[in-house]
């Protein structure tokens, strides 16, 4: 497996897999100290550095920063809503949402809110966020103009998983993914109805979800990508950087967080 993987990195850093290759695009120096990374739809970049947040274009110059030390580390981030990112402090049950100079424009409790155990939080459509609250087992879809709650997903523990502990929310426009422990994805529609289970029994790195496909990236150094009308149809890749911290997924370009590089490649 060495040798093959020196060889393809040899070849132009091009990955095939059947008709579709991911190539090099570019890469940008991060910052040292990065807790984490997200990317919006422009392709601006948000690191999280301890209590802080800066925003950066797509060539890594700084835009803004916001940063509230009295709260300590940010622990989510979600830039679906370019306009208006969303940070989470679990700790405090805190969230914030900001403009797109990352100035605050609202502050949110979520226990004020009526979630009494929030462990996830991710962007929705039509101003609105998705809450995996632990106490309720399920997704609640939250309003952020009505002040509601609108919608409900089942309860998990009922899907037909033996004992599924939730470790990662991510959410579209049209869908969202929960990724249980060891043992697969679970997609839902806007509505929060449950569309399908997709075991997976590797463990994994990282994973990240576009709207469209959804993308992970195994222990073994293993790529899947998946559409999410067709998810069956998966697509494997051997990983240039089986080793990286996070995984992007922004329409057709994937990016690798590893140290202080992000690593743009285009799937073609």
């Amino acid at each position: 497996m060495k040798w093959l993987v020196g060889l393809i990195a040899a070849c132009s850093l091009c990955l095939s897999v059947g008709a579709q290759s991911l190539v090099l695009n570019k890469t940008i120096n991060l910052p040292e100290g990065v807790d984490d990374v997200d990317i919006d739809q422009f392709g601006n970049l948000y690191l999280i550095i301890d209590s802080e947040i800066r925003k950066l274009s797509n060539e890594g110059s700084f835009i803004a920063s916001f940063a509230d030390p009295s709260f300590g580390e940010i622990n989510q981030i979600d830039v679906l809503n370019a306009l208006n990112p969303l940070i989470y402090y679990s700790d405090f049950n805190q969230l914030r949402i900001l403009d797109n100079r990352l100035n605050e424009s609202q502050t949110l409790s979520m226990l004020n809110l009526g979630f009494n155990d929030p462990k996830f939080i991710a962007y929705s459509d039509q101003n609105r966020i998705w809450v995996y609250d632990q106490s309720a087992d399920r997704l609640l879809q939250y309003s952020l103009e009505t002040q509601q709650i609108v919608n409900r997903s089942p309860i998990i523990s009922q899907l037909g998983l033996p004992e599924p502990e939730v470790a990662a929310l991510n959410s579209g426009f049209n869908y969202s993914i929960i990724y249980i422990q060891n043992q697969g994805f679970i997609s839902f529609d806007a509505l929060g109805a449950k569309k399908e289970i997709i075991f997976e029994k590797d463990s994994l790195r990282s994973f990240d979800f576009d709207n469209r496909r959804w993308l992970s990236l195994s222990n073994k150094g293993l790529l899947k990508l998946y559409p999410i009308h067709s998810s069956k149809k998966v697509q494997s890749f051997i990983a240039p950087h089986p080793k990286a911290d996070k995984i992007l997924l922004r329409n057709l370009n994937v990016y690798f967080w590893e140290g202080n590089k992000l690593y743009q490649y285009h799937l073609e």
